[in-house]
C-alpha cells in the first residue's frame, strides 16, 4: 500500500505486469487498479484459458468432449456433456484457473484463491451454485432462481 501512496496523485505512472505488457501513462487509479488487480487477473485467465481448451480440444485431455465457448471477465464458459462426470471436469476448470493465476501472482496462497463453480443449462448472472444434500454440485435451471437458495 505504502508504494501506492508514495506518489502524489497527478503524476503519471507505468508499470509492467507479470507476463511483461507495458502500460504505459496511467493515472493513480490505473495504476493502482491495474498494476493490483485487473492485468494480473486478466494475464491469469488467459493462461488458464489456453491450457482449458487444449484439455478439451486435444485427444486424451482431461476435459475431452467439452467445448471452451467464452470467456467473460472473471468467467469461463464451457459446454461439459451431461452424466456423471461433470462435477470432476468442473474441480479440472477450477484447479487449472486457480494453478494459473498462481503463476503469474507466485506469492499467492493456493488455498486462498477462490472459483465458483457453476453447472447451468443456460448462461445467467443470477445463477448460483446448487448442491445437493451430499454437497454434490446440481445443474442451475432459470427457474431456479426464485425457488432454491444456494
Amino acid at each position: 500500500m505504502n508504494n501506492y501512496l508514495a506518489y502524489p496523485m497527478e503524476e503519471e505512472r507505468s508499470y509492467t505486469t507479470p507476463m511483461g505488457m507495458v502500460r504505459a501513462s496511467c493515472n493513480y487509479t490505473e495504476w493502482c487498479n491495474g498494476k493490483a488487480l485487473q492485468s494480473p487477473g486478466a494475464e491469469g485467465m488467459k493462461l488458464a484459458m489456453f491450457d482449458i481448451a487444449q484439455c478439451c480440444l486435444l485427444p486424451g485431455g482431461a476435459l475431452e468432449g467439452c467445448f471452451p465457448i467464452a470467456q467473460i471477465h472473471d468467467e469461463l464458459l464451457l459446454e461439459i456433456p451431461e452424466g456423471d462426470t461433470m462435477e470432476e471436469r468442473v474441480s479440472v476448470v477450477a484447479s487449472i484457473m486457480k494453478r494459473k493465476l498462481q503463476e503469474v501472482l507466485p506469492s499467492m496462497n493456493f488455498r486462498a484463491i477462490k472459483v465458483k463453480s457453476i453447472l447451468m443449462r443456460e448462461w445467467s448472472k443470477d445463477a448460483k451454485p446448487i448442491k445437493d444434500e451430499n454437497g454434490s454440485l446440481l445443474v442451475w435451471e432459470p427457474q431456479m432462481s426464485t425457488t432454491l437458495t444456494p
